[in-house]
């Protein structure tokens, strides 16, 4: 971001902003803020561990790979072999809340049928 990007979107919220915060007020935003981003770190390394468990207790090895199916790119998040045809192909997801199920179920069919 450009020096004249970032002072136009500093204008465009600084009016929306107090004028001032109390100490204990800026310390429960970023205590907030850590504990969000520690909980993103994690659900960001869930793909990678069911990866790892694959190929630890797996006959095969799986690998992240893009394919191409009526002309539209996709990835999948675990596929073997590594390179040529795709043998296995598994689409990772993670279902945190009842109402994930069906997005996630839904997401998995659709995929499933191009």
């Amino acid at each position: 971001m450009s020096d004249d990007e970032a002072k136009v979107i500093a204008g465009y919220i600084k009016p929306f902003l107090p004028s001032y915060l109390e100490i204990p007020a800026i310390s429960q935003i970023d205590r907030i803020a850590f504990i969000d981003k520690e909980i993103r770190k994690g659900k960001g390394r869930w793909e990678k561990k069911i990866l790892e468990s694959l190929d630890r207790f797996g006959s095969l090895q799986f690998h992240k790979r893009m394919f191409v199916a009526e002309e539209e790119q996709f990835e999948l998040d675990a596929a073997s072999p590594k390179s040529g045809d795709i043998k296995v192909g598994i689409d990772i997801k993670r279902i945190e809340a009842r109402r994930d199920t069906h997005k996630r179920s839904d997401e998995i069919i659709n995929k499933a049928n191009i």
